[in-house]
């Protein structure tokens, strides 16, 4: 898996480009707290990590045959891999006013188990971008996550619990899926400010400019930001026929007569017949034979590299 991220943006507006534009113009956003294009002096704002768990290594391409001519965006090429990359703000974001995530997104492949989700970290003043790792502490977490059984847009807020001093993680409930195609979509979370024109509680997700999710900060998320109060019904009494056992034996349960109390759950099918081609000593699984080991690779720091493991054909023949 490979993918492109094409324009970020963290703004309180959002940004529009035409579908009939063929040819890319610099997008202008004088009320963005940050853009980027990948155009020009990107090297001096984004630093990749080098914690040893992110060992890819991004680039910067120009599209050649699609999307929008002489569109750049941010290519991380080589699927199995890592990938750790920041930039800083000017300053730290508020929500003092509507505050809008946004970035576009084109897998080059089929998404069948990675992400492409930004985590806008939360502010410390001796942050190391090179030393950044899973760690590292984030405010907001946005964008795709695809593998196995989870397939979302990822929506977390993570913040201080004023009463109790601990932090905490708020999830979605119900996140939007993730489309399955290698087109480029665009990625926006909204979060309304908390002055006298928006309510702080709500949010919008949209992908494509299309409203996928809208709800409340109070309502949405688990675990809640409001803990819901329960008290006892002063009203509700325990009926007089009511027993204790979740579970009983069935009254009108008979044991057939033939019934064999020592068979075994589990036989043998005698119908069964090995496969003519069936390989009795080859391994269900053998390293990939095309991932190579990374070149920064450290065998005194790291250990011995071992390429990861894939089924084996020859043992399913």
């Amino acid at each position: 898996m490979n993918f492109f991220v094409n324009i970020f943006i963290v703004c309180i507006g959002l940004l529009v480009q035409s579908q009939a534009q063929s040819r890319y113009i610099p997008p202008v956003c004088k009320k963005c707290i940050f853009l980027e294009t990948f155009e020009y002096g990107w090297q001096s704002r984004w630093i990749e990590s080098r914690n040893r768990k992110y060992d890819g290594r991004t680039e910067v391409v120009t599209r050649s045959n699609d999307g929008i001519e002489n569109d750049h965006g941010l290519l991380f090429p080589t699927s199995h891999r890592f990938y750790g990359i920041s930039a800083k703000l000017d300053a730290p974001l508020s929500l003092e006013k509507q505050i809008v995530f946004q970035y576009e997104v084109q897998f080059k492949e089929r998404l069948e188990c990675g992400g492409a989700y930004l985590k806008f970290l939360s502010h410390t003043a001796n942050f190391d971008s090179e030393a950044m790792n899973d760690q590292t502490p984030f405010s907001i977490m946005f964008g795709p996550d695809r593998c196995g059984s989870t397939n979302k847009v990822h929506f977390i807020y993570r913040h201080v619990n004023k009463k109790t001093g601990k932090v905490e993680e708020k999830h979605l409930k119900t996140p939007p899926s993730v489309p399955h195609d290698k087109l480029s979509h665009l990625y926006t979370l909204i979060i309304t400010g908390n002055d006298a024109e928006h309510d702080a509680s709500t949010f919008e997700i949209r992908i494509d400019g299309e409203l996928q999710r809208r709800g409340s900060f109070y309502e949405d998320f688990i675990p809640p930001f409001q803990e819901v109060k329960l008290i006892d019904d002063l009203d509700d009494f325990k009926p007089a026929n009511w027993v204790e056992e979740e579970r009983v034996p069935d009254p009108d349960a008979v044991k057939p007569n033939d019934w064999d109390d020592n068979a075994p759950q589990m036989i043998e099918d005698e119908n069964a017949i090995k496969p003519s081609g069936w390989l009795d000593d080859e391994p269900e699984m053998i390293p990939d034979s095309s991932v190579q080991r990374p070149n920064d690779w450290n065998i005194e720091e790291d250990g011995d590299w071992e390429a990861p493991l894939i089924r084996n054909n020859e043992s399913i023949k």
